[in-house]
Order: structure tokens, then sequence, then C-alpha cells
């Protein structure tokens, strides 16, 4: 700075841009927004503690009306954009920035988001919702997809691949990093390996502090909220309260503090429950090995072996992660291979261990053969073999013979029946579409028919009565339905509160809290579908939770030795109800009680999950 500029700054230091703000006697000039937090502060003249006169007051007053008036308010914020906030001097400006973008083939933005001109552009493709605002200093590179009425605040990194659903927040200087490098070659340069995309998901309504890194390969479900500071490596489930390095969930934010201490308690438990059961592998394998030498495994002691048991034991060991214990070397694949050769080639069914699959004496009439059919798919599936034959009978079906088959079937008479069928069909679908990239049109059809066809009165399909029988027939049906044609397609259900109206007075009519109707059918038909519609809705939460502590409790209880768990839970012969340990029993109470972890908002802390016909997979979540 020349001499002649020093005297006019001096003179009149706004009219050069010089800041008169300086720091004690230095004569380093601060930023803009140094100098505003230096004049809110009454830190004048470079002096702190010093009373400024009147005219001295009035003079700098006057300096930071005029400092103010020639930043431009995107050096700091976005907020300016919102219409009722915005001069008229600044909105052509918005329009025209908006404009440019626009004309860039990259870009997809609605009329009324706002990205700040100081933000730092260089994505391979971006879209921007309505009401979403990216403030000064933002990095966005990569294919960013960003919902509406959110807000990317100052000094946030976006790459790679980043999704981002409508209501989100996100804390300034956050980073989401939707790609990775890889690193495993030592022989080439990491700079040399390439990267790896497997993207990040925000979904809607999700509030990311300051200063929070989420990692590639992340998905922050509904509604959560992550800590500041922290860092994001693995997903975090829907209405999570989450935070550290790594983060973890703190609690869930639909639980009340008595039930989320609780939880934590039966976590501990279910987490000893899981170790029993590794450390007992050896014994649970020799219980349910047919001791004849087939290298088959048994439902239970004096029985023989079904394919039932087959897919039993493979979606249990695979569950706990005991496969390498469980099964003998080579027998995970004979018992794939077994499956595969037990299908029907013309019409894809699969045929019962000692039935003869090319004599015809199997039929979608028996629902033995009907279940065959979702067990040996998805063990197949978690087995990793694709199956052999597509599912024909339904590929060849006609929309018009579909919708008669479905008006057919014994919605008032047997509801679990029909609900089977309706299971089956979208099941035969969905491998259909998956393994040989036929049409999942007929869905609709089946859609179609179930949303009309519910029952208004109970939210479920099947006839309104609330006596113990018909309403039994009803939600056992329905969970059949719910899990193979809305679940397993992310589909939601039209009308969850009313349904779950429905089930919590269904609970409290069987009982459930007495024992003796605590079979596995009977928990797993009420607690699935009720993990499915609190996916949905907040409804009645803190009752479901009460009663997905209670049947997670009842599990805990009753694990027995080296048998696992009794298919009803009860030890009492008296009753003619089977009570010793079977495959079926420990298959299904131990998804059930995963199931019931995930409702009260601690299934991330297992290193298990429910696998197969009886997987909770991601559903569809609405705010």
């Amino acid at each position: 700075m020349s001499a002649k500029s020093i005297q006019a700054a001096a003179a009149d230091p706004l009219a050069t841009g010089a800041n008169p703000m300086t720091c004690g006697s230095t004569s380093r000039q601060m930023s803009p927004i140094q100098s505003s937090r230096y004049l809110h502060r009454g830190h004048l003249n470079g002096s702190q503690g010093v009373t400024p006169s009147l005219q001295d007051s009035e003079r700098h007053r006057l300096d930071s009306i005029n400092l103010f008036t020639r930043l431009r308010m995107s050096d700091l914020d976005a907020f300016p954009f919102l219409t009722d906030i915005a001069s008229l001097a600044q909105r052509p400006d918005q329009v025209r920035g908006r404009q440019i973008l626009k004309n860039d083939q990259r870009y997809r933005l609605s009329d009324t988001c706002f990205i700040s001109p100081h933000a730092m552009l260089a994505p391979e493709f971006m879209a921007v919702g309505r009401g979403t605002y990216i403030a000064s200093y933002c990095m966005a590179r990569g294919q960013l997809f960003i919902g509406s009425d959110c807000s990317i605040n100052a000094y946030c990194d976006l790459h790679g691949l980043v999704i981002v659903g409508d209501n989100v927040r996100i804390g300034s200087h956050s980073t989401l990093a939707g790609q990775n490098h890889r690193f495993s070659d030592f022989s080439i340069p990491i700079r040399g390996q390439g990267t790896i995309r497997r993207g990040i998901v925000i979904d809607e309504d999700v509030w990311i502090g300051s200063r929070v890194v989420v990692l590639d390969g992340v998905r922050i479900g509904s509604h959560s909220v992550i800590g500041a500071g922290s860092v994001v490596t693995k997903s975090i489930p829907s209405y999570s309260v989450a935070a550290g390095n790594p983060a973890r969930v703190i609690r869930d934010r639909r639980t009340s503090r008595s039930q989320s201490i609780n939880a934590k308690c039966q976590l501990k438990e279910l987490l000893n429950l899981c170790e029993n059961a590794s450390t007992q592998t050896l014994s649970l394998k020799s219980r349910y090995s047919d001791q004849s030498g087939s290298n088959l495994f048994l439902d239970s002691p004096s029985t023989i072996p079904t394919l039932r048991a087959q897919c039993d034991a493979i979606e249990l060991a695979l569950m706990l992660n005991i496969h390498d214990t469980f099964f003998n070397h080579g027998q995970l694949s004979g018992i794939s291979s077994l499956l595969l050769d037990r299908q029907q080639p013309s019409t894809g069914i699969y045929a019962e261990l000692g039935i003869d699959s090319a004599a015809g004496r199997i039929s979608l009439a028996d629902q033995g053969d009907r279940y065959n059919i979702l067990a040996a798919a998805y063990a197949l599936e978690l087995a990793g073999v694709t199956i052999k034959y597509p599912f024909s009978y339904v590929s060849d079906l006609e929309n018009d013979k579909l919708e008669q088959l479905l008006g057919s079937l014994p919605w008032n008479a047997n509801a679990w029946a029909a609900g089977g069928w309706i299971d089956m069909l979208s099941t035969s679908i969905k491998f259909n579409n998956k393994c040989f990239d036929f049409s999942a049109d007929k869905m609709e059809t089946i859609w179609s028919f179930l949303e009309y066809n519910i029952n208004s009165n109970t939210g479920l399909w099947g006839n309104s009565s609330t006596t113990i029988p018909d309403l039994l027939q009803s939600v056992n049906g329905s969970y059949r339905i719910l899990r193979g044609a809305y679940a397993f397609w992310g589909r939601p259900h039209p009308n969850p509160q009313l349904a779950i109206d429905t089930l919590l007075q269904y609970a409290n009519v069987l009982p459930l809290d007495n024992i003796l109707n605590l079979t596995a059918c009977n928990a797993l038909d009420v607690v699935y579908p009720l993990w499915y519609f609190s996916c949905q809705s907040n409804y009645r939460r803190a009752e479901i939770c009460d009663l997905a502590s209670f049947v997670l409790q009842r599990i805990i209880d009753n694990w027995i030795g080296s048998e696992g768990f009794s298919f009803s839970l009860i030890r009492i012969s008296s009753f003619g109800i089977d009570h010793s340990g079977s495959l079926k029993g420990c298959e299904m109470w131990f998804s059930i009680a995963l199931t019931c972890a995930s409702i009260l908002g601690f299934s991330h802390e297992l290193e298990i999950h429910p696998k197969g016909i009886h997987a909770i997979l991601k559903p569809y979540s609405s705010t």
C-alpha cells in the first residue's frame, strides 16, 4: 500500500476498502467477519474496556452499518434467499445465479432453491429440491441428489454419491464422503488405485450436527439426530440419537427413559444368549443331525430329515454366524445341491424329501409344498446359490386368471391359508424377477386386490370378528401378506394405525402374557407386523415397545441348554404341546428375538440379524 493510499485510508477507511478495526497496535487487517464480531462486542479503536465518547460511538455505529451494507450476506450464510427476507435487489441476483447453473446440463435445480455464489461446485450431476439452500464455501463434487427444504451449512463437503432426503439439516464443516480410496495393492501408490463408490443415503428429517464425518456406504435412517463431531462409520437406524467416534446409537427418540434403561439390560441378556448359542454350537449340531449318515438335519430327534429342516439349519447357522462350526466340510454346498435337485423343472415347485419330483406328486394345493417354495428359495439365496428353474405356475398365469385365483381364496373362513397363498405368489414373483429378469407387473394386480379388499374395521385381511379363532386367522394371514407382498417389496401398508389397534387388541384378548399361547407362530404373527408398522408410524409406540420387551424377556428366559428353543416355549407335556427343543423353534425364536430388538432400538448393537424367510429388511418409512 502506497503512502498516498495509507493517508486516504486514514481519512476515510471505508472508502478505500481498508478495515479500520485492528487488534491492539498491529497493523494486520481483520476479515469482515472478525470486524463484525468486534463491532458487536464493543472492541472499538483496538482497545478493550475503553468507553468511547458519544461522538465516537455514533461514528462507529455508522461505520458498522456501512460495513454490512458493503458485505454480501452470502459471505456469511444463505438465509436471505428466503423470499420474505431477501431484498428486492437480491432476488434478481438469485434468479440469475440459478439460471446460470440450470443452463449447465449437470444441474437440475428447483426454482426456489438457493446456492450461494461462494459455494464451490464441481459435480458430475447435482439435483436440488425446492426450498433447499447450500451456504457459502460448501464444496460439492460427484453425484449429488438433495431433497426439498434442506440446509447445507457453511464449509460442508459433499462428494462421491450422496443422496439426501427432504427436511435434512447438516451443520457447518461436516463431510459426507460418498466414495473411498482403494488401497489394497501395496505395489501401486494409493493415488493410482482409484476409488470405490458405494454412496451415502440420508433419509428424511435428519439433523446432522457440525463437524460430523459420514463415511461411504452409510445410511442414516429418517428422524435421526447425529451429534456434533461424530464419525459415522456404520448405518444408523431411524429415530436414533447417535454420537461419538465411531458413532453409536445412544437412544431411540421414541423410547422413554425407563424403557431405554430396560432395553440396555435386555441387550446385555440377549448378547449373553447369543454367546451361549455360539458356545453350544456343537451340542446343537449333534442334536439336530441325522445319525444315519445322510449328512442332513432333523427338526428334532426321532424325526426324519425334511426339506424345511435343511432350510432352517441354513438360516439359523448363517443368522448366528456359526456356520463354520455347524456344518461339516462341504455340507452346506451338499444341502444346497440337494435343494436344487428337489425343484420340479416344469413348475418350479420343490418336492419334499423322499418324493420323486418328476412323478407329479407335488401340488400347490398342499400347504407344505407351498411353504417349501419360500423356505428353499430363501435358503438357497442365503447360501449364495441361484434357484434352478423359474416358478412357471405364476409366470404363466394371465392377469385375469390371477384375479380369479385371488378372489377364490378363503378370506373369511381361512385367512391364514389365503395369506399363505399371497406370500407364496409374491415370493415367486420376486425370485422370478431377481433370478430370471421376469416382469414383476403381477404384483400390481396383487396390491390392487389387497388394498381394495382390506378390512376397513381392522386394517388387516379376513373377517372383522373379534373372537379368538377369527382374530387368530386374520392376524396370522395378514402377517404372511405383510411379509411376502409388502415388507420384501418395500411397500407401505395403507393404514398402519388401524392395524396397530387391531394387533394390540388381539395381544390383549389372546393374551400373549399367558405362556400357553406363546408359540413361535403366535408371537411372530404379532411382533413382525408391529415392527413393520412402527417403521411407518410412531403411533402407540410405548405399548408396542412394552409388548416387544415382554416377548423378548420370555425368549431369553426359556433357552434350553443344549437343545435351544421349544416351538411353544413350554415344557409341560400334559398339555399336549411339543415341549422339547426343535430346529424350527431355534430359528423362529431367534428371528423373533432379533425383531423385538429392532423394535426396541438396539438391534444395531448386535452382530446378528434375522435372515432368509424371516429377515427384516429396510421398509418404507414416512414422517
